[in-house]
């Protein structure tokens, strides 16, 4: 695990003007104080063989936006594709919210 990477949220939207024309705006909003490390394949194989990694996982303070599934994250330059939801840490006793946590996959090549 690495901390303090260079993590960026990377936002696509697309609109519809009152002619029905469609524009598209991507965004790209860094994320300060972000932990990375990798993510392992959960399936057991033989003991002699390492783990495969198959992807990563972001640990962050509250994003600067929303993260939708259908965003990006750009790690230390590489694009990656976000798995699932983001899983949001709070404490039932307190309310405490310390951050999230983020898996993705690297981004298929375009």
């Amino acid at each position: 695990m690495h901390g303090n990477a260079t993590v960026a949220l990377v936002s696509t939207v697309t609109t519809t003007d009152d002619h029905g024309d469609t524009s598209t705006s991507v965004t790209e909003t860094a994320w300060p104080g972000c932990a990375v490390a990798p993510r392992y394949a959960n399936e057991t194989t033989d003991s002699h063989q390492p783990n495969v990694v198959i992807g990563l996982t972001v640990y962050g303070p509250t994003p600067p936006s929303p993260i939708d599934s259908d965003d990006k994250l750009r790690i230390d330059g590489l694009l990656y594709d976000i798995e699932g939801r983001a899983g949001t840490w709070t404490s039932p006793f307190t309310g405490w919210a310390p951050g999230v946590e983020v898996a993705c996959k690297r981004a298929a090549a375009v």
